[in-house]
């Protein structure tokens, strides 16, 4: 089964993105999902944390890490055969 990492990085500084969707793609073998699946994984300045943590959070200060799931009962949309389980933002501060 081939899952799918989608890495963006919206941020000048460098990001090791081989290490990054290493990580992502054991935490999804360890789910034994029965489908594949893609996620997408955003590193984002400490501006633009704030700016989301404040929109859907109400806090003023910038979020380490906000994770969004696809709108549905199952916190996840199957796309064809592709199982969409939504985005991961990462604070590039923290990386």
């Amino acid at each position: 089964m081939r899952h799918e990492v989608l890495i963006y990085n919206q941020t000048r500084r460098r990001i090791e993105k081989t290490f990054v969707r290493r990580v992502i793609l054991k935490s999804l073998n360890f789910l034994k999902l029965k489908k594949p699946a893609e996620l997408a994984v955003l590193i984002l300045s400490e501006a633009q944390m704030r700016k989301l943590n404040r929109t859907w959070r109400g806090k003023k200060r910038a979020a380490e890490v906000l994770a969004f799931g696809f709108p549905s009962h199952k916190f996840a949309k199957l796309n064809g055969n592709v199982i969409r389980l939504g985005e991961i933002m990462i604070n590039s501060k923290e990386t």
